[in-house]
């Protein structure tokens, strides 16, 4: 069960989000905190913001749009 779960975090959002947003949600959905994701990830901490405050909540709201167009 936990390699179910492992696989789901792991794969989340990989069709909509670019490598980097995925990456950056993975290790947010894993409880790094965004200091954390910043060193990890070797890049500043406004890019991270910008991910996580912009970019992926966008991408997340047109993959959502879509679906509900097609119920």
């Amino acid at each position: 069960m936990a390699s179910l779960l492992d696989s789901a975090l792991n794969n989340f959002g990989n069709s909509i989000l670019t490598q980097r947003e995925t990456r950056v949600l993975q290790l947010i959905l894993n409880d790094y905190a965004i200091k954390a994701i910043t060193e990890k990830l070797e890049i500043r901490p406004e890019i991270v913001k910008h991910h996580v405050r912009t970019s992926i909540p966008n991408r997340m709201y047109i993959l959502r749009e879509r679906y509900s167009i097609c119920l």
